[in-house]
């Protein structure tokens, strides 16, 4: 049956053996069921480490369902089907990208979303000011020394070198850790 309800069933018998007929029937009653699903939370927000989530199935006794993930990097780890209410343990993978991602878990024919935040970016090296402007004519004095700040977007110490490609400007010192200031000259006749 594909619609809930109660059906009956009637077999006939019938055997000829012996030269007698005998006829025997029997009716059969069977009820199905409606099945209803309540799955909670569908909405799952996690951090980028790797983790456990779980999702809670509530339906009547006797109710079948099933759980799988539609993503790699959630797996279904314990109870990817059951019977009667029950619960569903994911496990979440760690996100290495600094993206975040969003994968779903079919849950007794509902969509679980999950939501997975990005990595933490690490800290990176931030120069300021990112121009600077010298000003000079030809015979006359070298421009005087600029300086610019060396900081981590952290605030984390960082270790850094400075390369130059024109040989026309210095910096000094060329490396150290952050924060620092260092001075940008400039030589013109270099």
């Amino acid at each position: 049956p594909s619609s809930p309800g109660t059906f009956t069933l009637q077999l006939d018998a019938s055997s000829d053996s012996f030269g007698a007929r005998v006829s025997r029937s029997t009716e059969v009653s069977f009820s199905t069921q409606s099945c209803t699903y309540v799955v909670t939370p569908t909405q799952l927000g996690v951090a980028a480490s790797s983790g456990q989530a779980t999702v809670s199935v509530n339906t009547q006794a006797g109710c079948p369902w099933t759980a799988t993930s539609n993503v790699g990097w959630i797996t279904v780890s314990s109870g990817s089907s059951g019977i009667g209410s029950g619960s569903v343990s994911l496990s979440i993978a760690a996100n290495s990208s600094a993206q975040s991602r969003t994968g779903t878990v079919t849950v007794a024919g509902q969509t679980v979303t999950v939501s997975q935040a990005g990595a933490a970016a690490g800290p990176a090296l931030a120069v300021a000011p990112t121009e600077l402007q010298f000003t000079w004519s030809l015979g006359g004095p070298t421009p005087a020394p600029q300086t610019i700040q060396v900081t981590s977007t952290t605030g984390a110490t960082l270790n850094w070198t400075a390369s130059v490609t024109a040989g026309w400007i210095e910096i000094s010192p060329a490396s150290g850790n952050t924060p620092a200031s260092r001075s940008v000259t400039l030589n013109p006749t270099g």
